[in-house]
């Protein structure tokens, strides 16, 4: 991951903040929601209920545009696509491929399954580690 700020991890660097103002007014605060959770988490969220409120309120506030209601900056469509693509790029990442998914799961059977008695938790949190890993 490229370091943020340890303090407060919704806080852009000067280079996220330029990549972030370089887009269209409207996407702006999706993109940085998108570039911040990744950057701090190895993923993007799952669902808008992964998004911290006042994460979002924190930048909004840094790049000027209105707090969004009921989700409203969460971006959906090719839009979406073309700026997560974006964003794992800068990160080293690719999108994962069916040949990843053979090898993840032969790893989980081999390294983890058995260690963790079928608790589904821990496991999902060591394929997301192997999986940032893997980039």
């Amino acid at each position: 991951m490229v370091a943020g700020n340890a303090e407060d991890p919704w806080l852009l660097v000067p280079a996220e903040r330029e990549l972030v103002m370089a887009k269209n007014r409207a996407n702006r605060l999706g993109f940085a929601i998108l570039l911040t959770f990744f950057r701090e988490h190895g993923r993007f969220p799952r669902d808008k209920t992964e998004v911290e409120a006042q994460g979002i309120a924190a930048l909004s506030k840094q790049l000027d545009v209105p707090a969004p209601i009921d989700g409203a900056a969460f971006l959906t469509g090719r839009t979406a696509e073309r700026l997560r693509a974006e964003i794992r790029v800068r990160f080293g990442f690719r999108e994962a491929m069916v040949a990843d998914a053979e090898r993840l799961t032969e790893w989980l059977r081999d390294h983890v399954a058995g260690e963790m008695g079928g608790d589904i938790e821990p496991m999902i949190e060591r394929l997301e580690a192997r999986c940032r890993t893997c980039h």
